[in-house]
């Protein structure tokens, strides 16, 4: 993140709310069941928000002495202890986590921060036309969420989140998945989703970064139950239709092998060029790529065929 101008002097340049430092926890008043529950969410948003602020004034004190001080290295374990998860909860270091994940929630909180000088308007009328949108859902199904309350891992946001905040803009991109099965009849469904992603998956079981990539990207869905209720193997795409400014990619190393039924961990290395084509991941590059991995499919299919038959040649005679 330090190597990022325009990122580093976001940071630097950030203001802390006075509305943010002087709110107050309301009063809590007990029901036979325990605090009330609206009284419980209003403190737990008062908590992560002062702690959102409390990370970014030590994310420029981190900065600051990384830009003005002539130390070989600063420890950073101030802006560590400041990172808080989706319930306001502090972040516990040391134990094995999803890296991804860790980041994404990083991410959140700084959004938040800086999205609480001026968005405060802008999370009450999304609070307002979420209740309009068929109790929660918008466009694609997915909940409409203003960014003052963050990118829960756990609720997909809409793609035109995208161009509202700084942080969405430079970590996030929009992807649409296509879910392709055939009922009974034989008749094509397709389903289709678009929401945002902070990371892309490589698994390591492919010969390159590319192969890693598709694997994740395009797979078949067992026992999947159409509209009609017809148990059938889906066909699942995935397309990117926004890239982010900085790009994320996670090894993904555990793995579930289906013959023995155990995760394992794979150790095999993963060749990185030092440019990375991500056309063939585009939606608009669709049809090209579907195109082209018919041909790559029924050219694999015929190697098969053309080993099995020379490994007959060659074996012709031996018995």
């Amino acid at each position: 993140y330090f190597m990022m101008p325009h990122f580093v002097q976001t940071i630097l340049s950030y203001l802390p709310s006075d509305k943010g430092s002087r709110e107050k926890k309301p009063d809590i008043y007990l029901t036979p069941e325990g605090i009330d529950e609206k009284e419980a969410k209003m403190i737990e948003r008062i908590e992560r928000k002062r702690a959102c602020e409390d990370l970014l004034k030590s994310l420029q004190i981190l900065f600051s002495q990384m830009i003005l001080s002539n130390r070989k290295y600063v420890n950073p374990v101030l802006v560590l202890n400041s990172i808080v998860d989706d319930h306001g909860n502090v972040v516990v270091l040391g134990d094995q986590k999803d890296a991804g994940e860790f980041n994404i929630t990083f991410l959140s909180r700084i959004n938040e921060a800086l999205g609480f000088n001026n968005l405060e308007q802008d999370h009450e009328e999304t609070k307002m036309n979420v209740g309009k949108e068929e109790k929660g859902k918008g466009k694609g199904g997915y909940l409409q969420q203003s960014i003052a309350l963050g990118m829960s891992m756990l609720v997909p946001i809409a793609p035109e989140m995208l161009s509202t905040s700084f942080i969405y803009k430079s970590f996030f991109g929009a992807c649409k998945s296509i879910l392709s099965a055939k009922e009974k009849d034989g008749k094509l469904v397709e389903i289709t989703n678009e929401t945002i992603f902070g990371m892309i998956l490589i698994n390591t079981t492919g010969r390159d970064i590319y192969e890693g990539w598709e694997t994740n990207f395009y797979n078949e869905v067992e026992d999947f139950k159409t509209p009609k209720e017809h148990l059938t193997t889906a066909d699942q795409e995935i397309y990117i239709t926004q890239l982010p400014e900085v790009l994320f990619l996670q090894m993904q190393r555990v793995v579930f092998d289906k013959e023995k039924k155990i995760t394992k961990k794979m150790h095999n290395s993963v060749k990185f060029e030092k440019t990375i084509y991500a056309d063939r991941f585009m939606f608009e590059k669709r049809k090209e790529t579907t195109a082209i991995r018919e041909k790559i499919k029924e050219a694999k299919k015929r190697i098969l065929l053309l080993r099995e038959a020379l490994k007959n040649y060659i074996s012709y005679g031996d018995e």
